[in-house]
C-alpha cells in the first residue's frame, strides 16, 4: 500500500455510504482480503445510533446473523469488548457449540478465514473491523505483523469515517427517539412483505443502504431482527401499514 495514507484519508472524505463502501473495499483487497465488515455498538450517545454495521457483499449473511442473534454468542465480539489486540479466526476460537455452529454457517456463506481488529473509543461499547478471505491466511498475507499494523490503522480511519456518516443520519437531539424518514420508509415496506432488494428498488437506493437503515431502526427500537422492528414500529405509531 504505497499510497496508504491517501487511501485511508479518502475514507474520511466519503459523502455517502456507497462512497465509503467503495474505498473500504479497495483497501481491503489491497491488503489481500475478499470481504470486510465493520460493526459498532455504542453506549447510546446523543449523536449516534445504538449500532451500525457496514459489510461487503455479504448482505445475506448479515441478515442471517442478526436474525439468529449470533452477536450474543460470537467469541469475536467478546474478544473485541475485552481486548485491543487483533485476533485471527480458527476452530479453537469457535470451540463452544453455539459458536461452532456460527462458524460453520459463516463458512457456508464463504466467510472462511478472517482477522478481526478491536476498536475502542469514546461512547463505544464494542467495535471491530473484520477482514475475510477464502484462502488460507498465510497465503493471503505474507507478513502477519505488517497486516496487524496496517489493519489497526485501517480500522481506526474507517471507524471515524463511519461515525461521521452515522452522525449525519441520526435525528436531531430533540427528536432522538424518532426514526428517520428513510428508516420509517424501509420498515413500512417491510411490513407489507417487501425484501431488502425490492425496497432498494422502490426507494431508488442500494440494497446495502437499505440494510443500513434497517439495522439502525432495529437498534433504536430495541429489536433483535427486522420482523420485531416492524412490530414495535407499528405499536409505537411510527408506521401505519
Amino acid at each position: 500500500m504505497t499510497t496508504a495514507l491517501d487511501q485511508l484519508e479518502s475514507l474520511l472524505r466519503a459523502e455517502s455510504l456507497e462512497q465509503l463502501y467503495g474505498s473500504t473495499r479497495r483497501i481491503a483487497r489491497e491488503l489481500g482480503f475478499d470481504e470486510f465488515m465493520h460493526g459498532m455498538r455504542s453506549s447510546a450517545s446523543l449523536n449516534e445510533p445504538a449500532q451500525f454495521v457496514l459489510r461487503g457483499s455479504q448482505i445475506a449473511w448479515q441478515e442471517h446473523y442478526q436474525a439468529k442473534g449470533y452477536d450474543r454468542v460470537d467469541p469475536v465480539i467478546s474478544h473485541c469488548a475485552r481486548h485491543s489486540v487483533p485476533i485471527t479466526w480458527d476452530d479453537q476460537l469457535f470451540v463452544k457449540p453455539q459458536a461452532a455452529k456460527l462458524y460453520r454457517e459463516a463458512r457456508n456463506f464463504g466467510l472462511i478465514n478472517g482477522v478481526t481488529f478491536p476498536i475502542h473509543g469514546p461512547g463505544v461499547e464494542v467495535a471491530l473491523l473484520t477482514l475475510v478471505t477464502t484462502r488460507p491466511l498465510d497465503h493471503a498475507v505474507p507478513d502477519l505483523a505488517i497486516l496487524f499494523a496496517q489493519g489497526h490503522l485501517f480500522a481506526c480511519y474507517l471507524h471515524e469515517a463511519i461515525q461521521n456518516l452515522t452522525a449525519r443520519e441520526s435525528p436531531a437531539p430533540a427528536d432522538q427517539k424518532s426514526l428517520t424518514h428513510r428508516e420509517s420508509q424501509c420498515l413500512l415496506w417491510a411490513a407489507v412483505g417487501k425484501t431488502s432488494w425490492e425496497i432498494a428498488k422502490i426507494l431508488n437506493i442500494s440494497e446495502r443502504t437499505t440494510v443500513f437503515h434497517f439495522t439502525n431502526a432495529a437498534a433504536k427500537l430495541g429489536a433483535v431482527n427486522r420482523r420485531q422492528a416492524v412490530v414495535r414500529a407499528i405499536a409505537l405509531g411510527f408506521i401505519n401499514p
